[in-house]
């Protein structure tokens, strides 16, 4: 992978979990060497899609969100809710029992933060890449279900980001 001057991490679902993995090595306290000098310092934005009925780890992209320079840091986070499970899917649903905020108000009101109801668009993906591309090479990390990840792959392609910048990872 060559040098990036920024990463957009587009994640959804399970895929949350790769955050926890790529914020780990911008953390001096949490990456790897002996140096303690994070290997990852270019700007981290970060765009997660779920379920209102579905949302993971909410504290941690908060925590995130909030963290001082220098530590495991996003810089932005945009937060795309889809409407909860209903009909057969509501029983595939893990915790469709529980509370339906999961935390979302709490993201909301962090001043890098947006949260938005619906499905990630093209036009939502853009104005996240936009930004970062005009720092240099962006790297964008995908990862969620086949399915997600086939149709960020196709948005970011149509919207002018090279294929080799696009890593996806199965969630």
């Amino acid at each position: 992978m060559s040098f990036s001057a920024s990463v957009l991490l587009v994640l959804a679902g399970t895929g949350i979990a790769v955050g926890a993995s790529v914020l780990q090595h911008a953390d001096p306290d949490t990456c790897f060497g002996t140096s303690r000098r994070p290997p990852l310092t270019a700007p981290i934005r970060l765009i997660y899609a779920c379920r209102r009925d579905d949302v993971l780890m909410a504290a941690d992209i908060a925590k995130w969100c909030a963290a001082e320079t220098g530590r495991a840091r996003l810089q932005r986070c945009l937060v795309a809710v889809s409407a909860p499970s209903t009909g057969q899917d509501v029983a595939a649903a893990p915790f469709a029992t529980s509370s339906a905020s999961h935390g979302l108000p709490e993201l909301a009101m962090l001043p890098n933060v947006d949260v938005v109801d619906g499905r990630l668009t093209q036009e939502l993906l853009r104005s996240e890449v936009a930004p970062l591309q005009a720092l240099g090479p962006c790297r964008v990390v995908v990862s969620g279900p086949a399915s997600f990840n086939g149709a960020v792959r196709e948005m970011l392609v149509t919207g002018g980001v090279a294929s080799d910048a696009i890593t996806i990872l199965a969630a």
